[in-house]
């Protein structure tokens, strides 16, 4: 697993972890759920990386 992948699943488990402790102390779940999961999206989704690695991943 590269690095970039393992900073992604570190973000997304962090988010996670933030969750449940807000649900677990029952804050403002309904404002801070739909944050989180777009946080989640973009942790996932939004290219991430140097512009040696791409032309790494070409070869």
């Amino acid at each position: 697993m590269n690095k970039v992948m393992r900073i992604r699943l570190l973000i997304v488990a962090l988010l996670i972890v933030f969750y449940v402790v807000v649900a677990a102390l029952d804050w403002s779940r309904e404002v801070i759920a739909p944050i989180i999961l777009i946080a989640v999206a973009l942790a996932i989704f939004v290219p991430i990386g140097s512009k040696q690695s791409a032309k790494q991943d070409k070869e």
